[in-house]
């Protein structure tokens, strides 16, 4: 995912501008990893989600995640995670990261990835 700060941007634009990366095999599958990334947490309408208050990210398809404060719609990300699940780990197509990007008061605002 591309990670840009800024204006409002046209729909289509990731909403959480986090990535996988420095992936560690266990025998063919993800053994660690590290969550990355910084800018604007954006809508399905590519607005920033500037009432975002919390963005939580995992791998698609496990259920450990981590939980990042959002400031007038801003995240910066930087964390090391190990799943849960069994993941497997194809170095050509790494598994992608899919999250949720939360108001104060718990509403949910947007989903990413997956």
């Amino acid at each position: 995912m591309e990670a840009r700060c800024g204006a409002d941007r046209e729909p289509a634009v990731a909403a959480c501008p986090v990535t996988g990366s420095e992936w560690v095999a266990d025998e063919g599958t993800v053994g660690s990893y590290r969550l990355r990334g910084a800018g604007a947490v954006r809508g399905d309408d590519g607005k920033v989600l500037t009432d975002a208050a919390t963005l939580e990210l995992g791998l698609a398809g496990d259920g450990v995640t981590s939980s990042h404060p959002v400031v007038e719609g801003i995240a910066i990300v930087d964390g090391w995670m190990v799943p849960q699940a069994t993941i497997p780990l194809d170095w050509n197509q790494p598994p992608p990261v899919a999250g949720r990007v939360y108001a104060a008061d718990g509403e949910l605002l947007a989903t990413c990835g997956g």
